[in-house]
């Protein structure tokens, strides 16, 4: 049992032993619906929180100065880094993506060999998941350049 606990196939066995259990459970042998009510309710509840949840103005306000600040390139090395880095974060949470992506490539162009191996790693890391996020955007086009952009990539 040890061996199932942390395979695939365990957890696939888990799955089907708890519905079938659960179906078996019942009288009759049908899995209880929820009620309505209940249904309903909850629904309500979750539509009433979501419509709760309000964009905050200072902070997209502060993303978009980071998103849009001017990066100096005599700046040293390591500010002009950090300066793409962040500038590549705040595009990224405005919805940005091409141009995150083009400060981070930026951003790795300047740091290799030049900063730490922990941040260099995090900026590359960072731009391998917003390739990964045009990937599977459904633009053919995005997803061939960024697919063989990562290639690229990987075997530097």
């Amino acid at each position: 049992m040890r061996v199932l606990k942390n395979s695939r196939c365990g957890w696939i066995a888990r799955i089907v032993f708890s519905i079938v259990v659960g179906v078996a459970g019942t009288p009759g042998g049908k899995a209880e619906e929820p009620k309505p009510d209940a249904q309903t309710h909850s629904m309500s509840a979750v539509t009433a929180l979501l419509d709760k949840e309000q964009p905050d103005p200072a902070k997209i306000g502060r993303l978009r100065a980071d998103a849009d600040a001017a990066v100096s390139p005599g700046q040293p090395l390591d500010q002009l880094f950090a300066a793409y880095e962040r500038r590549a974060i705040a595009r990224r949470h405005l919805g940005r993506t091409h141009e995150a992506i083009a400060n981070l490539e930026q951003a790795v162009a300047i740091g290799k060999g030049k900063v730490t191996a922990q941040a260099f790693a995090r900026v590359r890391i960072g731009l391998v998941a917003r390739y990964r996020g045009i990937e599977f955007s459904g633009d053919p086009k995005s997803r061939l350049i960024c697919s063989a952009t990562r290639t690229k990539l990987s075997a530097s």
